[in-house]
């Protein structure tokens, strides 16, 4: 059986400021968090947040 390990990503707390102002901060935060793993870390899958890491998968290990 194969174990799948979760890679934590610190996230910029910039993105936390921008989202701030937002009537839907969650919703924009996660968004700006999905974005940066796609465009940052091309071999990452993104799975959620956790505090401020995001929790990714290696691509292909869904």
């Amino acid at each position: 059986m194969e174990k799948d390990f979760l890679i934590k990503v610190p996230i910029p707390y910039v993105y936390l400021s921008l989202s701030g102002s937002s009537k839907d901060q969650a919703s924009l935060f996660r968004s700006y968090v999905k974005d940066f793993i796609k465009r940052n870390e091309t071999g990452l899958t993104y799975i959620k947040i956790s505090g401020m890491y995001a929790l990714c998968k290696l691509k292909g290990r869904e």
